[in-house]
Parts: C-alpha cells; structure tokens; sequence
C-alpha cells in the first residue's frame, strides 16, 4: 500500500485585497483601460512639505493663479489624430475659448486633464497628431509678457497597455524614437521635444506620423500629451526619475533630497490624458453595442427580410477596404452573458476560419454576409434567433497573413422582450471554481452582493431580488434575504433598457466549513415579465454558483501521480515517484515537508520512504 504524509507549518495570508483590488481593475478595462496610470500630484513631490510649501504649490500655475498671475501655463488647445493614408480623423478635442493671435487664449485647464475622448487605432496603420498649443511665458492681469526661452512637448502611448509609459518607444516623440526614423516630424514648424522658441506662439500647431506596431494587442491604452516651460531638460534612455523626460509622470522641475522628505518640485504646463483603442480594421458588425444594433427582439430571426415594415438585418461584418489575400476572420455570439456558451457561429467549408481575403468575398460596400453557421441560435443555414433574453456578446477575430495569432474585437448587445428582468450575475462572495480557488475562513463576514438587467424594450419600476444561499451537499437552505425595489423608495429609481443595478444585500457567515451554493431570483412587480429563463442566476441548465468556507490551514494528500496501482515497475530500474498534493485551507502553506513511503506487501515491509520540503502551496493551489 502507497501512503503519502503531509505536515504543514502555518503562514499568514493577505491575499484577499489584492483579489478584490483586480476585480475592480478588470470592470474599468472593459470601457477605459487600464486605471493605474500615474498622475502628477502633491504626493509625488514630499519634500515640498518638508521646504514648507503648500500643498497645491506643486502645480505652479495653479498656485500663483490667486495672485493674478499665468506662470507658465502653456496651454494645449487641440489634439487631432487622423489617419495618414485616408485622411479620416480618428481622434479629435478642441478646448480653444478664443483663437485672437495676440491674446490670451485657452483656456488652461490645469497641470493634469483627463479628457475621456476616444480614437480608434489599427494595428499596422499609420497616423499623424497635432497638437496645438499656447507657447507662452507668463501673464500679468491682463498684459502678456513674451521673452525667448526654451519649451517642451511630450507625447505619450502605452502600447502594451500594462496601465504606464515606460515601456520601448511608448515615449513618441523621444530623442531616440525621432533619430531612428520610428517617428516623424512633420513640417518645419515642429520642434524637438525641448527646444528653443522665440517669443510667444500662439495656436501654435505641430505634428508628428507615427505607425501602431502590426503585433500590437487589441484593447483599450492611453495616449498623454505634456506641454511645458523650460523644464525637464535631460533625456537619458531607462531613467524614469520624476527629472528625467523619459517619466511620463511628472511635466516640470524636480530634485531629490533627502533632508526635505524625498522628491520636492513642481509642474509647468499642461498634461492630457487621451483614450486609444486597438482595433482590428472592422468597420461595422452586427449585432453591434452601437444603437440601433444595439438591442434585438427576442425570438424574431434576424436573415436580411423585411416583416410588417421592419428590416430585420443579417450577420455581418463591414470592412474599410478589400483584405490582403490570406487574411482569415472568425465570427461567434455567445450568451446570454456571463456565461459563454456559444450560440451562433460562423462557418466557412466546415470550418470557423473564414478566407475574407479571397476574391468575391466582400461585395461592392466591402460587406461580408454570415453564409453559414452553426449553433443553437442559427436558422436556415445563417439567420439568427435568439429566444433567451439577455446580453449577448458577438466576437469577430481577424488574422493577417504571417501572423499566426487572431486579433479580435468584442460587442456586447442586447437580446429583448418588451417586458424582461434578468438575473445578471451575482459578484460577491468569490467563487471556489477556476480561476481563483477562493475560500473564506469560518466566521468571516462575507459580503454577498449580485446583479440584475433590465433586458427588456421598457422601463421597469419595481421588482424583487432574492439572494439565497444553500448548503450544496445538502441543498439546505441556510440564508434569505430580498431588496424590493420600488421607484417609491429613496434612492430607487426607473431602471431603463439594457441598464443594469448592482444590489448590496449585505453580509453572511458560517462556522461550519464546506462548500455553498448561491442564488440570485428575480421576480418582476410592475409589469409581466415575458421570459423566465433569466429569472435565476445561475441558469437551470448551468453549473450552479458555489463558494466555500474552510479552516486557515487544510493540506491534502490528493493524489499518487506515478506510480499508479496498475503500474509494472522493472526490477533494478529505477524510477521517480510523483505526488498531488492540495491547499485547500484559506492561508498559504510554506516549507511543507512531504513524505512519500513504499512498502511491500503483504508483509508492511518499508522499502523506500523520502521527505522532501515543498516550500509554497499558495491557497487555491496544488
């Protein structure tokens, strides 16, 4: 008989937060990117404090603002991004009050402005920026004061979206990235990055081509553009100290010293924050998170007819322009979400792989029409219907020739009855199952929070949400409680289409270790809710939603992986025992000696036994 013994040393686990924290993290991605992107403020700079300034002296325009003063303020006044081949403009801001050369013009809007506006970038395509600015000394009421002096202009794109700009070449117009020909100045009227102006400028417009690397993931980044006097003034190639201009961080002067606490300084300028998102060169599809493809009627089928008046279109993607021979795409719905369970498929020769390249398969618009499909949602070889209410989610990949990897894009839409109140998701407490493993410790105080849709045409008024909580072995109920909602009650309001209420229904704990089943029941009040599939989360046809509560420290001897029962070992050779061990306790495991023993049989005999020391079993692992 094999036997494998397990002894275990405590260790204390903080693994929680950081969960919690990147759950947070995730939700904003969908719609902005990263959210970890530094931003100049006080708390960069502590040694002003330690100098005895006030807490607002690190922006240095701001400061000296209550005295009537403009130092250094350099407003940006537009950002246009447009695309170099066609001329389309694909990102565009104008914050101009008023363009009278001679005269103050703006406004500034501070040492760090989060813009929120959007442009959409391809992969492998080339662009130009422009930038225009405000290259102004200081102003006095209403006397401007324009000296020759030296300026700074700073553009920034995380290509690899990792929530920084400090990454190969994410620094565009940087001394290296113009020398080696990656990025161009466009006229004679663009400067280096830090160079010598005379006098004031105003509307002052310059412009850089720049081309998005073609193995550029697709997602959401940022674009930073930073104007600034005089300072930073040295650009030293790795160095991202808050003086260097390679740091994306910080759009003034700064130094170190520790007898002050650290960093002290201050910003000049301006600095923007834009968004770009990595696209792959898709310029329609349907169904579409874009209204009015936004929203589909639930059991009607959607194959390019018109019935009683209405045109019901058909699966398809529209591109800009023919494909290169060889590129592939591959088109698939799955729903309704959170799970992905696909619904519909694209096929092309019984394959989901798609030769869109090939000639004939674009019409005159460049439109490609779903020819076939397969899946449960699929009518008469490529029409779609959909009678399960909910959010879907069409995804469209496409891969190039010589790529070997797919790019896609991701539309979230809604499938609708006149009257429909989903049961979404329920988002607390953690789930046990892949990918976290997450178990809470005995007496812990779990939040228990969920989600619920209107994915109906109307507006709803009033409903009832159930959180329910079973012991899963037993199917015990151990725990209820209900949020009627009703526009009646204070801070209750009229839940729109597609729109979807996050509900807190406080907190539960248990003593007893083991695995729970969590349930979320909608029941509609103010109308007759017309599909009851989405009433329960998780579906009836679904793995239910489990969490678990376990002691601090559970190691398991899981499994012998080699040799098993049924194997023949060779006499004399020999061979490597292998084992499966489990943390299945709340904390991680560290230096856990692991014994191994063979005996002989029938007589107990120990012919081999070794203890070796596995040194980290994180929770949730083995």
């Amino acid at each position: 008989m094999n036997s494998v013994n397990l002894f275990y040393k405590r260790l204390f686990a903080i693994v929680s937060l950081i969960i919690v924290l990147s759950i947070s993290i995730t939700d904003a991605n969908a719609q902005e990117g990263p959210q970890n992107y530094c931003v100049p403020s006080a708390a960069m700079v502590p040694g002003n404090a330690g100098i005895g300034y006030p807490e607002s002296f690190w922006c240095y325009p701001l400061y000296y603002s209550q005295y009537n003063y403009r130092y250094f303020t350099v407003p940006i006044l537009q950002v246009q991004i447009y695309d170099a081949k066609t001329g389309e403009i694909k990102l565009n801001r104008e914050s101009r009050t008023n363009i009278n050369l001679g005269a103050y013009t703006g406004p500034w809007e501070g040492c760090y402005k989060y813009t929120g506006v959007k442009g959409e970038l391809e992969p492998g395509a080339t662009y130009r920026v422009r930038v225009w600015a405000n290259y102004d000394y200081y102003q006095y009421m209403t006397y401007q004061y324009c000296y020759n002096t030296y300026y700074t202009t700073r553009l920034f794109i995380d290509w690899n979206l990792d929530g920084d700009f400090h990454d190969a070449d994410e620094w565009l117009n940087s001394p290296q990235s113009i020398a080696t020909n990656k990025v161009k100045k466009i006229g004679s009227n663009t400067y280096d990055w830090r160079a010598y102006y005379s006098g004031c400028k105003y509307n002052y417009m310059q412009e850089w081509e720049f081309t998005v690397p073609e193995t550029n993931a697709t997602g959401v980044g940022r674009m930073r553009i930073a104007t600034s006097y005089y300072y930073s003034t040295t650009a030293t190639v790795n160095n991202y100290n808050l003086n260097n201009a390679y740091n994306a961080c910080w759009n003034g002067y700064a130094y170190d010293n520790a007898y002050y606490g650290g960093w002290y300084g201050y910003c000049y300028g301006e600095m923007e924050d834009y968004l770009v998102d990595f696209v792959i060169p898709i310029k329609e599809i349907f169904p579409s998170d874009k209204s009015p493809d936004d929203i589909l009627l639930a059991g009607e089928v959607y194959n390019g007819t018109t019935r009683n008046d209405t045109y019901f279109k058909r699966p398809m993607l529209r591109f800009g322009n023919t494909q290169a021979a060889g590129t592939m795409i591959t088109y698939k719905i799955v729903g309704p979400l959170p799970s992905t369970t696909t619904v519909y498929e694209a096929q092309y020769n019984g394959s989901n792989e798609i030769p869109i390249g090939d000639p004939g398969m674009l019409d005159a618009n460049f439109i490609y029409n779903i020819q076939n499909a397969v899946g449960p949602a699929v009518v008469d070889n490529y029409g779609l219907k959909i009678s399960n209410g909910g959010e879907y989610q069409v995804i469209a990949g496409l891969k190039k020739p010589g790529s070997t990897e797919y790019k896609t894009i991701k539309k979230n839409f809604t499938v609708s009855w006149e009257w429909d109140l989903a049961a979404r998701s329920i988002t607390m407490p953690l789930s046990n199952k892949e990918p976290r493993f997450y178990k809470y410790p005995r007496n812990l105080s779990m939040d228990l929070r969920a989600e619920v849709q209107n994915t109906g045409l109307r507006s709803i008024a009033k409903f009832d949400a159930y959180y329910r909580v079973y012991n899963n072995k037993t199917n015990e109920l151990m725990f209820e409680r209900v949020i009627n909602w009703d526009t009646a009650n204070a801070g209750q309001f009229l839940v729109k289409a597609k729109q979807v209420v996050q509900l807190d229904f406080g907190t539960y704990k248990s003593s007893v270790p083991g695995e729970y089943k969590g349930v979320l029941v909608v029941v509609l009040r103010s109308a007759n809710d017309m599909e009851s599939y989405n009433d329960q989360y998780r579906r009836a046809d679904e793995p239910a939603f489990t969490f678990e509560v376990s002691d601090e420290i559970q190691a398991h001897a899981y499994a012998i992986k080699y040799p098993q029962a049924t194997s023949e070992i060779i006499a004399g050779r020999p061979f490597f025992p292998s084992v499966e061990i489990k943390n299945e306790g709340v904390g991680d495991i560290s230096n856990c000696p692991t014994t191994i023993t063979v005996t002989e049989e029938p007589s107990g005999t120990v012919v081999f036994t070794q203890t070796i020391l596995v040194q980290d079993i994180p929770a949730g692992r083995y």
